[in-house]
């Protein structure tokens, strides 16, 4: 279990206060059973964290953003649990998703339900304006966007990196980059730090993704929570995939395009082998570190006071160290 100071810990317990209410008792069962029973499972509520020390590290109150996180969680979850439909998934957080507890009908029923309370949610907050619930109105079209991409990209056997990134900047970088932006914009933040967290907000989403991508092959079943190899078992272009294309020669190329877009339901370990031969994990790993290194060479450049980064750097590097 990881170990933080003592403002990083009260951040976190303050989220998981906040959220501790978010399951309701209430009729219809079969609609808000699938919500109590996803939020039993508690994630690891990352984005309503980054939310509450980027606000930390601009001088702004944790209280006046409860409701703010309670509307980010929601629609986080949201995208989650429609995102296990369309991939048929299985596991959710070591569970069975709604989709294979219930039906896919409810699990469709209840993400709506969360997308709509999201918004209700927000709108109880005293701190927010049109221009806020605007941000959080595309974020939510963005990652829509980003969502249909990565369904289109599996029907693909070619795609190029431009591609892949514009499309995890939209499905995972677009909350991210919302959940730093909000405290910004509450704060009346200079246009000069707003761009630069805006930036922290576009790695960090990479970053995320690119991670969950290695995990989905790389991690341990347990600890991740679902199926290990599930991306290359659904033909997801993954960073994985994309970066082994790139390095490729036309042989290796049209073989590993041949196999990972098959239909084989025993391909996970030739496609382990290829990645082996092109040394992609390495090349993941490093790629990560990277992106890690970008995000605080980023937010040196900001002039917080007392030095307070050093918490979301914190909070970031237990992030690097996660296994699901």
């Amino acid at each position: 279990m990881t170990s933080y100071s003592k403002y990083v810990s009260e951040i976190i317990q303050f989220a998981d206060e906040t959220l501790n209410d978010l399951s309701e008792n209430k009729n219809p069962k079969n609609l808000y059973s699938p919500i109590n029973y996803i939020f039993s499972k508690k994630g690891k509520q990352i984005r309503p964290v980054l939310t509450l020390l980027s606000n930390f590290m601009f001088g702004g109150n944790m209280n006046d953003l409860k409701e703010v996180i309670k509307s980010i969680e929601e629609l986080h979850n949201f995208t989650l649990i429609h995102d296990d439909v369309m991939d048929n998934a299985q596991l959710r957080r070591g569970i069975p998703t709604i989709n294979t507890k219930w039906s896919k009908n409810q699990a469709i029923l209840s993400g709506d339900v969360l997308l709509i309370r999201s918004y209700k949610q927000l709108l109880k907050s005293n701190v927010i304006n049109k221009h806020i619930i605007n941000q959080f109105t595309d974020t939510a079209i963005q990652i829509c966007e980003g969502q249909q991409l990565d369904l289109d990209f599996q029907f693909k056997l070619t795609i190029k990196m431009d591609d892949y990134l514009n499309m995890i900047e939209l499905k995972t970088g677009a909350l991210i980059k919302f959940c730093l932006l909000v405290p910004c914009t509450i704060l009346n933040i200079s246009n000069k730090d707003v761009k630069i967290m805006e930036q922290v907000g576009s790695s960090l989403g990479q970053l995320f993704q690119i991670q969950d991508d290695y995990l989905d092959l790389y991690g341990k079943e347990l600890a991740v929570g679902k199926k290990i190899g599930g991306d290359i078992l659904e033909k997801k272009k993954t960073f994985l995939y994309v970066s082994a294309l790139n390095k490729a020669n036309v042989v290796m190329k049209n073989k590993l395009k041949a196999v990972y877009n098959s239909d084989n339901s025993m391909k996970l370990d030739e496609v382990i082998s290829l990645y082996d031969d092109l040394n992609i994990k390495k090349h993941v790993e490093s790629t990560i570190n990277n992106l890690h290194q970008n995000i605080l060479n980023l937010l040196s450049t900001i002039k917080f006071q007392e030095k307070k980064e050093k918490y979301f750097i914190e909070f970031l590097n237990s992030i690097l160290k996660r296994k699901h």
